[in-house]
């Protein structure tokens, strides 16, 4: 299956300031929207890339091109996002979401009943109704990632009652990788196609071709 994939891409901008040169790129344009406000950021400048052809005319602001991804403590807060605002999200992606909601050194045999339920707690009263948006999990085996599993198959085992289907929820285990950015920029095509793709039933990334 080969999917060809075209977003809006917005970079919350750290390290451009006020009256540099916007970087260039080979297709398209950057535009700079400066003191950008809204719910989900604090103000700051936005860098918006702008792929060749794209119309401005065309408004793309309804859920259905709308998701939002993080990872860690931005994989909750992902979640959170969908569940709060499901008619400004079609989907989220939360990639080794923090599931045990503790520092590593407090996570004990206490830690799911006293914290970590609460998480599923709210998800089982707040998230979308099964099937009208979508949303991605996953995690990995090493350094922080290992200690998530065990809380993410009882978020899993929450999904499946809630009657998601393999087209609206996807959790992956990545094994063999780590809690950093270069394992989630390694995989971050998987939620990207997942979200994206109109015919979102992935079981296997062996097949998928990004280009």
């Amino acid at each position: 299956m080969k999917i060809r994939i075209c977003f809006l891409l917005i970079i919350i901008s750290f390290q451009f300031t006020y009256g540099q040169t916007l970087p260039k790129v080979s297709s398209g344009s950057i535009v700079r929207i400066e003191n950008f406000q809204s719910r989900f950021v604090t103000s700051r400048n936005v860098d918006v890339w702008l792929p060749e052809g794209y119309s401005a005319n065309v408004k793309y602001t309804d859920a259905s091109n709308t998701f939002i991804m993080g990872s860690s403590m931005g994989g909750l807060i992902s979640a959170y996002a969908l569940c709060e605002y499901p008619n400004v999200f079609g989907g989220a992606a939360c990639l080794s979401t923090h599931t045990p909601l503790a520092a590593p050194n407090l996570i004990n045999e206490k830690t799911d009943v006293e914290v970590a339920s609460k998480f599923r707690d709210y998800l089982e009263k707040n998230l979308p109704k099964a099937n009208t948006r979508k949303i991605y999990f996953d995690y990995g085996s090493l350094t922080l990632d290992a200690y998530y599993k065990p809380y993410q198959v009882k978020i899993d085992d929450l999904m499946k009652r809630k009657g998601y289907d393999a087209a609206h929820w996807l959790t992956m285990e990545f094994t063999g990788t780590d809690h950093s950015e270069t394992s989630w920029n390694r995989r971050l095509y998987v939620p990207v196609l997942f979200l994206l793709s109109s015919n979102s039933a992935i079981h296997s990334i062996n097949n998928l071709i990004v280009f």
